[in-house]
């Protein structure tokens, strides 16, 4: 809230979170913009790759959709748009994704990878 007024503009980010090959330790990298919209995921996905490569497994795809002040249809919607969906059934083929979650910070939606193929694409 400090970096930007939510009441002003929306922001948003997105992290991914890995387990260790053996099991007890977490890594989580993350990117924030001070905008509407990610864009390039690779200052995320490169360095976790390369951790996959090393044995470590991407747990969570954790991404938010933020409130839009004056546009109420898009006001913190955790169903994923279409980017989102792309997002998670590319990196679960490529990098074993295991879930994908939005938040809104009030509610999050948890989708399991056994549950990307009801992704529909228009």
């Amino acid at each position: 809230h400090k970096r930007v007024d939510t009441f002003v503009r929306p922001t948003e980010f997105a992290a991914l979170v890995l387990r260790s090959p053996d099991g007890a330790r977490l890594r989580i990298y993350y990117l924030t913009i001070d905008q509407d919209g990610i864009g390039r995921m690779s200052p995320l996905t490169e360095p976790a790759r390369a951790d996959v490569r090393a044995g470590w497994r991407i747990e969570i795809a954790l991404h938010n959709h933020s409130f839009h002040p004056g546009q109420p249809p898009l006001d913190g919607v955790i169903a994923p748009s279409e980017a989102d969906a792309q997002f998670a059934v590319n990196l679960a083929a490529e990098a074993g994704l295991q879930s994908a979650w939005i938040t809104n910070g009030l509610h999050t939606s948890r989708i399991p990878a056994s549950a990307f193929g009801l992704f529909i694409a228009p």
